[in-house]
């Protein structure tokens, strides 16, 4: 699938300028911005990404595969984030010095979000609750 316009606590992020990337090419090279992943590629973000007490993101993506990771994010610490598409719901989990937290959405149906069309996540951790919207 591809990603486009990820930006985490209102810092817009180039996927493409990792600190290691493996495989990953344009969506469509000339016609629209982005970064396509066969589902064997990956990217690592340079070591200055800081996941911070109040966080929010948000991103575009598109994909025809119903499960598959979008966003993971790991702090020096241990914290992390891990944002999926799982049979066919977009998952977000949190782990940070207050616990572990989970939100998906409630789409019943499983195609929803793999239909190759451009979708924006929101996802957000404020006060103790963790949300994820498409």
């Amino acid at each position: 699938g591809c990603i486009r316009s990820l930006k985490v606590n209102g810092r817009n992020i180039n996927i493409t300028d990792t600190l290691v990337i493996q495989d990953v090419s344009g969506c469509f090279k000339n016609v629209e911005s982005g970064a396509y992943f066969d589902g064997e590629s990956w990217g690592a973000f340079k070591s200055d990404f800081v996941l911070e007490p109040r966080y929010s993101m948000n991103m575009e993506f598109r994909t025809t595969s119903d499960s598959g990771v979008l966003l993971s994010a790991v702090s020096h610490l241990g914290y992390g984030l891990t944002l999926e598409l799982h049979l066919g719901k977009v998952k977000l989990g949190l782990k940070n010095s207050d616990g572990e937290f989970r939100s998906e959405t409630t789409n019943d149906n499983l195609f929803l979000f793999c239909d190759n069309k451009w979708h924006v996540v929101r996802a957000s951790f404020f006060d103790g609750e963790l949300s994820v919207t498409v």
